[in-house]
């Protein structure tokens, strides 16, 4: 990372998984996506004391505005096509928070592509809107999960952070009522925090579930 520009790679492969069906029967539907490392500085100092390229204000609770003067370091995911996520930063650098959401950049919204696309055409400095996620803890408890599925349609890549929830239908989940939805994140199951792959291969596993989930809601 350092200070080096950031190169855009048309390299991020989404994989498409549905948890109510056998693993063997599985089918990855692969996309590309655009994605990879997007380079930004919030920190409100340098190391060495120096102003920083970035000017981060709170406009609202667990809301923030950056102004990008130079190209820094963030890694930015586009799994979730609606929501575009800040998966990590440089160490030189800081956020306010951590993985938050891209609201918009240069005041103009859109899906995870079309965010990413403004991005990368606007120059510098450039306007990045930034919003807190929310934690939840939520269990799946194995008694509402023999004889069925858990109901969750999940994406993934290889580079990504957790596992998107991008449908909920009829299953354990929906019994349980704990309130996922699409866009939610699931990042940990039953306190082990993994890779997409990792995580859906617990999802399989018996006993109770307990997820800890992303929200924007």
């Amino acid at each position: 990372f350092g200070s080096k520009a950031a190169q855009f790679r048309r390299v991020l492969v989404a994989a498409m998984w549905c948890c109510d069906v056998p693993k063997e029967d599985e089918e990855k539907v692969q996309a590309a996506a655009v994605g990879d490392a997007v380079q930004v500085q919030v920190n409100s100092e340098e190391a060495d004391g120096q102003p920083a390229p970035a000017v981060v204000e709170v406009v609202e609770d667990g809301t923030v505005e950056a102004v990008i003067e130079k190209d820094m370091a963030i890694q930015l995911d586009t799994t979730d096509k609606k929501l575009c996520m800040v998966k990590s930063v440089a160490s030189e650098a800081s956020l306010p928070f951590a993985l938050p959401f891209v609201l918009e950049v240069n005041g103009q919204g859109g899906g995870s592509e079309a965010l990413l696309d403004i991005y990368g055409k606007a120059g510098f400095p450039v306007k990045m809107k930034l919003r807190e996620p929310k934690v939840i803890v939520v269990t799946v408890p194995s008694s509402l999960r023999e004889g069925k599925s858990l109901g969750l349609g999940l994406a993934f890549s290889e580079t990504s952070c957790g596992l998107v929830i991008d449908e909920v239908k009829p299953g354990a989940v929906m019994d349980a009522d704990i309130g996922l939805k699409v866009s939610h994140r699931i990042i940990k199951c039953n306190d082990v925090r993994a890779d997409g792959q990792k995580l859906l291969d617990m999802l399989r596993q018996e006993g109770d579930l307990k997820l800890e989930v992303l929200s924007w809601d």
